[in-house]
């Protein structure tokens, strides 16, 4: 019989023990009596977890759902009888109590469910140890990244070609910002750099996001495609169901499409 087998084998056994119980408190000697033996029973089965792990990972993911399986029969019907047990009503309200020692017991024995699946990695998992690649990496990713900076700076000196459309544009959306940021946000238009902070536009991505499309389209802004989109992710975010959100890019993409 393999490690886990034992495991298995002695983890049912106890919960077969715990179903058979009336009451609450009879159920936490029962766990009392065998948690320390149980555990000590998991923690043998590393060598068994990492034999899985450096499986393909199309096979490793077929054992890990049949390991997820066994114990779900074990600690399903457990916590089934835990919310059975908890349902003491009292006299005047319709409500129910629970004793949070008793449920924190309860679900520490069936922890163990999700303990020994994380500890399945499913997915590939790979560290290069080439140094010369490591530092080849490392060198296209900064100049890629400074290059990116150049772009949104070159971006935020030429965005408006006349003085006209920036004031159109400002005007158009400073309605949807605190009045506060009005400086700030004129500042920006003009290309001026606000740090990294973002300004938040109250309204949806596609009223923000909608102006700049049609100035972009209309030839009015001396930028490429790209850089125009990474300029507004980096310096907005929208108000979604009261509260501030990020805008991504592929959002941003679809409302700047052409109509």
């Amino acid at each position: 019989m393999t490690e886990y087998e034992k495991f298995i084998s002695e983890y049912k056994k106890v919960a077969d023990e715990i179903l058979n119980k009336e009451t609450p408190l009879e159920v936490v000697k029962v766990i009392e009596e065998n948690l320390t033996r149980i555990h000590d029973l998991s923690q043998k089965l590393e060598p068994y977890l990492r034999s899985i792990n450096e499986l393909p990972v199309n096979v490793k993911s077929n054992k890990r759902w049949k390991i997820k399986q066994e114990l779900d029969k074990i600690t399903i019907p457990i916590l089934e009888l835990k919310e059975k047990f908890y349902r003491l009503f009292d006299t005047k309200g319709n409500k129910y109590y629970r004793d949070k020692e008793i449920d924190a017991i309860i679900d520490l024995f069936c922890l163990y469910d999700n303990s020994i699946l994380d500890r399945i990695n499913t997915t590939i998992l790979y560290i290069s140890k080439n140094n010369d690649f490591l530092l080849t990496r490392n060198k296209i990713l900064n100049d890629r990244e400074k290059q990116n900076s150049s772009d949104t700076n070159a971006f935020l000196r030429i965005l408006i070609k006349y003085k006209g459309d920036k004031t159109k544009l400002f005007n158009r959306i400073k309605d949807h910002f605190p009045e506060q940021n009005h400086d700030l946000l004129l500042s920006l238009l003009n290309g001026g750099d606000i740090g990294s902070g973002k300004l938040i536009y109250h309204g949806e991505a596609k009223e923000l996001i909608t102006p700049f499309k049609e100035l972009y389209h209309g030839n009015l802004i001396q930028s490429r495609y790209t850089t125009i989109i990474n300029w507004i992710q980096e310096n907005f975010k929208y108000y979604h169901y009261d509260e501030p959100k990020e805008l991504n890019i592929d959002t941003i993409k679809k409302y700047f499409r052409k109509n």
